[in-house]
This record gives C-alpha cells, structure tokens and sequence, in this order.
C-alpha cells in the first residue's frame, strides 16, 4: 500500500489487511511521491502472471524505475534481461500463463516500439511502432533538473534543449502545465501534445517547472502553494528561467511563457508580475480572473455541486472573491493588464466549459482598454484544448511564428 505516515513522500509500505498494520518499508524515492498509476502506463505491482507472485514496483520518478524484490523466479529473470537487452523503458502485458508477452519500449527520444515475446522460442519480434516517422536521432534529450526558489523551496522541472546546437544563450520557452493541482510532467510524454520536442527541434530551449501546488513531489510542495496563485507558485517559475539564465543556458533577453488553463493563467500572470523580465506568452483556454472561476455560473467547475468544490477545495487552495477580495484583486491578469508590456497571444475555445470564453474576453478587452496589443483568436466548435486538425495545426504554426517574432532563433523559417 502506499502512504504518506507522516513523511513529506508517500512511499510503498507492506500492509497487513488482517491486522490492519502496517509492515515493512518496500520503495522511497527521494524525488516523488510513490503512487499507483494507471494500469496502462506499466506502473504499478510487477507480477509473476503464472504464481501470481510479486516480484517488483514500477513508477515515475525523475524517469521510469523499477524496483525488484523478493525471491529469484524465472519472471524476475525475464523482466531483468529485457531491461538489459532492450533499449528504453518497458511496460510488459504477459498472457495468464505466461507463455507470451506484448512488450512496449519507449524513452524520452522514442514514441516506443511494440514487441511480441514467445517463451517457447524465447525471442522477441518487432510487431509495430509508435509514431513512425520520429526519427529518435534528431529527438532532443529531456533531462530531469531541480532548482532552488527565492524562499528556498526545491523545484523539480524538465529541461529539454534543441540537439546540435551549443547549450549556450539559448531562446526559451517556459512551458507551464495546468491544474495546478497535478504532476503536469513526466519523464517521456509521446501522447497529445509532444511540445517540448516541437518547440527544441525549432531551436528552443524548453523549461517545463512543477511550481508549487502540484502534485506527485511531496505534500510540502503542494501544500505551499495554496492561495499561491500568481505569487510564491509565480516566482517559483520566474526562479526557474533565471536559473538556466545564471547556468549560461538560455539567454535572458530571449524568454517568453506558454501555457493552457492554470498554465494560460501563469503566462499571462508572468508578463504581469515580471513586466521587464518576458517578452511575450502565448495563454490559450486560460483563467484570467479568480473571481470568475467562482461566479460563472455555467462553468463545469461552478456546476459540481456533489463535492461543492467551490464551497470547499477552492477557497482552501485557490481563494475567496469576498474574503480574498485584495489578493484577487492583485493577481488577476484581467485587473491588470495595464502593467503587461510583453507581447500577448489569446486563444481560447468557444465551447469550453472548464475556462469559459469570458475569461478570454475579459482579457481582451482590458488589454484593449489599457492600450495593449493582443493577439485573439477563438476556434469554434472547440473546449478546453483544441483536437481539430486543422486548429491544432494553426495552433502551433501561430504559436511558433510569435515566438520566432519575438524572440526566435536565427534560422530560415520551417517549410
């Protein structure tokens, strides 16, 4: 079982479902927190499917990971010999009797390559791969980094830089998740929206932080975020920036922000707080003023009355228009769109219920009103996040204009 008991990470405990005692400590990890994932992402129990014996743990730590333990088997001995003979990380899907297993390899250059495994013949063959025409030799590296924030506090983050180039004076894109209430980043993310290998593989240097409020690092990191919204949760990602900027990585006249939902938020907070620091951001479905979070009666998240999240989670993590009125007040984008002297892009979905489009427009009309250009756009018939081909195609060609404008690398534009 996995629990906290007391310590900042939870960890994977033996539990006795008899005695209700908790029993020998089996995995730590001095960087996340120990969870169960879903099952398809490999993490988890690894088990023997013929004894149904336990024989090791996968999880996500700074990278996948898997722990063996107990008595030798001849499972244990198959799962250690594909680590060493297959490239990457892998998720094995054994058959009840053991007698075959679908294999998935992947790693932070590789969408990953599907094996079949036959234990009679003991052999693998290569039965198909993922995203085809990536080609892992011109993927960049993601590496895993934590950094210092001005109060101290650690921050995990991923850095991921353009291959072939010196890692010096580089443009960077600070690629902030959304929630924040989630891990945003994992090791090797192949699935909807790969932008960190888009935007590397265009000559920038990507910054992916965990600010504080997210989750999967620990209930300090976490819990210091609450009510942090565009304050302590904001420097811990302007720290980051500067952090590549004092390592020589990234030039600090070339940053700008991305990023959707809370991420949209902290981009358009960013160029608030930081006026003189990020030349632009480009926010799309994103959070504009706290208050409307509370009083747009038509928003799924005003609408869950089952948890009354409102009521309850919100005013403990997030704020109260009445009570916090001065904090929301200070640190809505939407109030203070006159401070903003970076360059703004707002996309926004006309069917979005999460964010609604007030928040964009909201947004628009203050920066408008204050004299500041702004890019706006709004696909329609889209929520929160954008599955059209043809928008998320536009979405990153704009996307990757506005950063070339602003801050880009000199090369000839992509055909």
């Amino acid at each position: 079982m996995t629990a906290r008991r007391d310590r900042d990470k939870a960890a994977l405990w033996k539990y006795d479902t008899q005695t209700k005692q908790f029993g020998e400590l089996m995995v730590e990890d001095p960087i996340v927190d120990i969870g169960c994932g879903a099952k398809e992402s490999g993490e988890g129990l690894l088990a023997d499917p013929r004894t149904k014996q336990v024989v090791g743990f996968a999880y996500q730590s700074d990278r996948p990971k898997k722990v063996f333990f107990g008595a030798d088997s001849p499972y244990l001995r198959f799962e250690k010999s594909l680590a060493a003979s297959i490239p990457g990380f892998t998720v094995i899907k054994p058959t009840k009797d053991g007698s075959r297993a679908l294999i998935f390899s992947y790693s932070d250059i590789d969408p990953g390559t599907y094996y079949l495994y036959e234990s009679a013949k003991n052999q693998l063959e290569v039965i198909a791969k993922s995203r085809v025409w990536v080609k892992p030799e011109l993927m960049a590296e993601r590496k895993f980094i934590q950094y210092k924030g001005r109060d101290g506090q650690m921050i995990p983050a991923y850095v991921t830089l353009p291959r072939g180039v010196p890692a010096k004076n580089l443009p960077l894109i600070v690629n902030i998740h959304g929630g924040p209430q989630v891990r945003g980043y994992y090791w090797a993310e192949w699935g909807r929206w790969p932008e960190a290998q888009f935007f590397a593989s265009r000559g920038y240097a990507v910054l992916e932080p965990e600010p504080r409020a997210s989750k999967g690092y620990g209930h300090k990191l976490h819990v210091s975020g609450f009510k942090q919204w565009g304050q302590a949760a904001q420097d811990d990602i302007t720290d980051g920036a500067l952090h590549l900027v004092k390592e020589g990585i990234v030039d600090k006249d070339r940053m700008c922000l991305h990023g959707g939902s809370y991420g949209g938020y902290a981009s358009l907070q960013g160029l608030v707080r930081e006026p003189d620091l990020f030349k632009c951001a480009h926010s799309f479905v994103a959070v504009t003023d706290l208050g409307l979070m509370q009083s747009v009666a038509w928003s799924d998240i005003a609408q869950n009355l089952e948890f009354s999240y409102l009521e309850n989670e919100f005013k403990l993590e997030i704020g109260d228009s009445k009570d916090d009125a001065e904090m929301f007040q200070r640190v809505s984008p939407a109030r203070n769109a006159d401070k903003i002297k970076g360059a703004v892009m707002l996309t926004m979905g006309s069917d979005d219920v999460r964010v609604p489009l007030i928040h964009g427009e909201k947004m628009r009309d203050a920066m408008i009103k204050a004299g500041k250009p702004i890019e706006w756009k709004v696909y329609a018939e889209e929520a929160h996040g954008f599955n059209k081909e043809a928008n998320v195609t536009d979405f990153y060609t704009r996307s990757l204009r506005f950063y070339d404008e602003h801050i880009g690398p000199k090369r000839k534009a992509q055909p």
